[in-house]
């Protein structure tokens, strides 16, 4: 029987029964998340029914409710002394106030052994990309979340999608493991801002995969020398460790301008890049929206863009900028810096006007 929630007048409670392993239903771990069922799923992976991976998941979905999380497991004591670090960093990055959301929870103290395997989140992404192929600590497995990026009823995206992961593995080594959830829906996470959550997000599977991987490894976004207030952070990403798992925030010393140059000229970059988030194209990137065309400069500015097959080169680059109404203003620092090394030529006039529009739209 579902177990319901109850609001209080200052800290809604979110009860949260034990995971339960749930295959006879096809979804390998799940557990009631306040009156709604939250379930990871693999059929490339035996996932286990860590209460971790739920309490991660929900972390800062309840710092935005100002909720207490009601878990009834025990949580492992390295989980829980990590995340008591984590918070006064959440605290500093969006203002949270409140108290632990799991504060008074049972810590465990059982022995604990991390498998080996070392799990890298990828997307397909720039980020991924440098990850896999540039950093120099080893991965056995590529972890992909389907209903992340793309949504869970999108088929035909993820099935080109996954077609994709599986011949990157394929040529890389690797392993590659699909899991599929709902977090992303679930009535408790949808209302948090994917820009905060997105990090615990991905440690929450690694913790439902514990079983297959000891290290999760997240790519880093933004670099050392730029640190922005993000769901994914190298402050952050360590902190959702436990003694079975050990998150790990990729090399940051780059930015992504940065990386392109370097990725280039990979035949698997050239054949497989993907990073649209918009969902506008039925197999993958739509070359329309801001961060496929942050990236089409990119290429085209050290020559790349004709060679990479994952974009549509049908209408020009400048018309496409051209098109494009603006840019966030959190963005308009790097667009302004790629604006400054390139040489003078119609992309380098569409990025200038590109950038006055974007900052009148900013003042207005």
């Amino acid at each position: 029987m579902p177990i319901s929630w109850r609001a209080l007048a200052r800290r809604p409670r979110w009860q949260v029964s034990p995971p339960v392993a749930g295959r006879e239903s096809g979804r390998d771990v799940l557990a009631d998340a306040a009156g709604t069922e939250l379930w990871f799923s693999s059929d490339d992976a035996p996932l286990r029914p860590a209460p971790e991976a739920f309490a991660t998941a929900l972390f800062v979905p309840a710092l935005d409710a100002r909720a207490r999380i009601e878990l009834d497991a025990p949580l492992d004591e390295e989980w829980l002394a990590r995340t008591n670090e984590l918070l006064p960093i959440l605290r500093e990055f969006w203002g949270y106030r409140g108290r632990h959301p799991l504060r008074g929870a049972t810590a465990t103290t059982a022995a604990a052994q991390r498998h080996p395997g070392v799990g890298l989140c990828f997307t397909g992404g720039v980020d991924s990309f440098y990850a896999l192929l540039r950093e120099p600590n080893p991965v056995d497995v590529l972890v992909y979340v389907a209903g992340y990026d793309i949504p869970l009823e999108d088929a035909v995206r993820q099935e080109a999608y996954e077609r994709s992961l599986a011949e990157i593995a394929d040529r890389t080594g690797k392993k590659a493991i699909v899991v599929r959830t709902n977090l992303r829906t679930h009535p408790l996470f949808a209302r948090s801002n994917w820009e905060r959550t997105h990090g615990a997000a991905l440690a929450a599977v690694g913790h439902a995969l514990s079983d297959t991987i000891g290290t999760l490894r997240i790519p880093a976004t933004w670099p050392y020398r730029d640190p922005r207030p993000w769901g994914s952070s190298f402050r952050t990403d360590p902190l959702w460790s436990s003694r079975t798992l050990g998150v790990e925030h990729g090399d940051a010393s780059l930015s992504r301008r940065d990386k392109i140059p370097i990725l280039a000229d990979e035949p698997l970059v050239r054949q497989h890049l993907r990073v649209c988030w918009e969902n506008r194209s039925a197999t993958g990137n739509c070359s329309e929206c801001g961060k496929c065309l942050r990236t089409m400069v990119g290429l085209a500015a050290c020559g790349a863009l004709e060679a990479c097959e994952t974009f549509d080169r049908s209408i020009s680059l400048e018309e496409r900028l051209d098109a494009l109404e603006s840019v966030p203003r959190h963005l308009l620092l790097s667009w302004w810096t790629t604006h400054g090394r390139l040489p003078g030529g119609s992309l380098r006039d569409a990025i200038g006007r590109l950038l006055t529009r974007s900052e009148t739209s900013t003042r207005s």
